[in-house]
């Protein structure tokens, strides 16, 4: 023993009333749906004809939201659907539980939350570049600096819960027929108060407040800029005649794409809000005595479910990109069947490059690589100007799905 060690106690922290419900069962069911629908997303958005710098923070942002159900899943599995919490009471946490607990059940879920929501802020300021700032974005965003960033950011979040996890470490002993789980803090020269609160001050500022008021503001200014290009457009649409197809299709699919992501932002800031309170709230009961004691339970309540909501909306991203994006809804169809249902479009400009451009017509046969086969009444006839009227000319900075 030390005089840093205080024993580890799960129920008092979790009550098992709420805990087990929401952990033990409805967090599995919604992982898993996040598993399927996730890994769909990341299939679809690593095709060749998708990979866009866009599409490169969607995909990771899937993959961090993927691995922060599946990180924390082991745990919530054994301790809360499978009776755990029974054994913990009867004969202790094991050796094994006790010690790497901590990291299944907070250190890998924070790290890969915490690498999403700044992707999520990186989402938001690349598309405000692609919007207000398009004379810039061919040069800055391109997929090899996205992945950079992405790097980056990935590293950050690692490197943020690095501290904590190196301060405390857990150990096992047995006292009498019982084990007992303590907490031993390793930096014994350092202040245990002072250092978990720079720490979770740090955090309450850099992963939560921070990336808030900078998602707000982006997606105000994007809001914005959204709806005075459509008044404008309006406008310039009554005063011409007859407005190129490949400039309208270019512009509708740039205004598509930004709305679609403005959705993604919008949900991903109605959970975070409460999240990032909800964390704030508890960082000011513990270290600034802001509740008595005996009303402590009501703030480890608000953190099962601040838990629970980052969690609940991951799945909700599948159905976004599918209900509101042709190429996404056409490339997972393109999954499950053998027809071919798009092909990548001519090259028509001296910069073209296949991934960032994409024809959406169905075709249901290919003769040969070079050329597609049309019924002779369809090339000389009418039709010929409908499938012209489909094609898609979109540079590569405003490509998305």
């Amino acid at each position: 023993m030390c005089d840093q060690c205080h024993p580890v106690s799960i129920a008092a922290s979790q009550p098992i009333w709420l805990a087990k419900p929401v952990y033990g069962l409805a967090a599995p069911i919604i992982i898993l749906v996040t598993l399927i629908t996730n890994s769909l997303v990341v299939v679809v958005l690593s095709h060749r004809h998708l990979r866009t710098p866009t599409n490169h923070i969607l995909l990771s942002m899937a993959v961090t939201e993927l691995m922060t159900g599946l990180s924390s899943c082991p745990w919530f599995l054994y301790y809360y659907t499978f009776g755990g919490h029974k054994t913990d009471d009867v004969e202790g946490l094991s050796e094994f539980w006790c010690r790497f607990h901590p990291y299944f059940a907070v250190h890998l879920p924070t790290i890969f939350h915490t690498a999403a929501i700044w992707l999520t802020v990186f989402l938001a300021v690349q598309r405000y570049v692609y919007v207000c700032l398009p004379s810039i974005a061919v040069k800055h965003c391109t997929p090899t600096r996205t992945w950079h960033i992405i790097t980056v950011i990935i590293c950050s979040a690692i490197a943020s819960e690095i501290p904590i996890m190196l301060s405390e470490q857990n150990e096992s002993y047995l006292e009498g027929n019982k084990r007992k789980c303590y907490s031993k803090y390793v930096y014994e020269s350092i202040q245990l108060d002072t250092f978990k609160a720079t720490v979770l001050c740090g955090r309450a500022l850099l992963v939560h407040i921070v990336p808030c008021l900078l998602l707000i503001l982006f997606t105000g200014c994007l809001f914005r800029t959204i709806n005075e290009a459509d008044r404008k457009r309006s406008v310039h649409a009554i005063s011409l005649k007859k407005p190129t197809t490949s400039c309208v299709s270019s512009t509708r699919l740039m205004a598509a794409t930004t709305r679609m992501l403005l959705v993604v932002i919008a949900i991903f800031l109605l959970i975070e809000i409460p999240v990032a309170l909800i964390f704030v709230f508890h960082f000011l009961s513990v270290y600034y005595q802001m509740i008595d004691k005996e009303d402590y339970g009501y703030v480890n309540t608000l953190l099962i479910l601040r838990n629970f909501l980052i969690i609940l909306t991951y799945p909700l991203n599948f159905a976004i990109y599918f209900g509101m994006s042709s190429s996404f809804k056409l490339q997972f169809r393109q999954l499950f069947t053998k027809k071919v249902l798009y092909v990548a479009s001519p090259n028509t400009s001296p910069g073209w490059r296949p991934r960032f451009s994409v024809q959406l017509i169905d075709i249901h046969k290919i003769r040969r690589p070079s050329s597609l086969f049309f019924p002779r009444k369809s090339v000389n006839g009418g039709s010929a100007q409908h499938l012209q009227g489909n094609h898609l000319e979109v540079p590569a900075m405003d490509a998305f799905l």
